[in-house]
């Protein structure tokens, strides 16, 4: 099934039981209306369009938010042990927004592997910093791998995606 058949509302059961429960609660309008709804909200809203991925027997279903949610730099110092020293806090979470954009910035230009990013950033080896930023950008959904049911491969990169480079954009226009 393609997202071409989502959009025209036709619907693949995936789980038959769960299906008919929400059918009887009357929590469901019509099979297949669901994502025509959610692409309609998305354009009304002036969103990217949601990235539809079929993963093996799953379905990976990404709705990219207006603005990024950011935590403040309190719950950030709690996380990595620097609650009692606001001063490093503060600077860990200028650094790692600065990595963060550095990053978004390398891949802008076309899908790099690990090592290619390290290279772009300046990095000799894979730090832990590296890994845990490279780990929170996904989960963001600001990068996104260029074989998503391969997370391991020797062959994996990573790539901006859609949201990704709304974000990009909309940083650019705050800066200028």
């Amino acid at each position: 099934m393609t997202i071409e058949d989502m959009k025209s509302g036709v619907s693949k059961i995936r789980n038959p039981v769960i299906a008919r429960v929400f059918r009887e609660l009357k929590l469901i309008e019509q099979w297949g209306s669901g994502v025509r709804n959610i692409l309609h909200q998305s354009r009304e809203m002036g969103l990217p369009e949601p990235l539809v991925q079929e993963i093996g027997m799953r379905l990976r279903f990404t709705v990219f938010l207006a603005r990024p949610i950011v935590l403040d730099k309190q719950q950030v110092g709690s996380r990595s042990g620097n609650a009692a020293r606001p001063d490093l806090r503060a600077q860990s979470g200028a650094q790692s927004g600065a990595q963060s954009e550095a990053v978004l910035l390398a891949l802008s230009g076309a899908p790099l592997s690990a090592a290619e990013l390290m290279h772009l950033l300046g990095l000799e080896t894979k730090t832990g910093a590296f890994k845990r930023k490279i780990k929170e950008l996904l989960q963001q959904a600001l990068i996104e791998y260029t074989l998503p049911d391969k997370p391991t491969s020797r062959l994996q990169k990573y790539r901006l995606s859609e949201y990704g480079k709304a974000y990009l954009a909309s940083t650019a226009d705050n800066h200028a």
